[in-house]
């Protein structure tokens, strides 16, 4: 899973959204 997770905050950054990377999880709750 921490390759998924290292290639979800590469891809946040390369759409240039340098914020902070929550967990699926809290994302589903919001």
């Amino acid at each position: 899973k921490e390759d998924i997770h290292s290639s979800r905050v590469k891809y946040m950054f390369r759409k240039g959204r340098p914020y902070i990377w929550i967990p699926e999880d809290d994302l589903h709750n919001v």
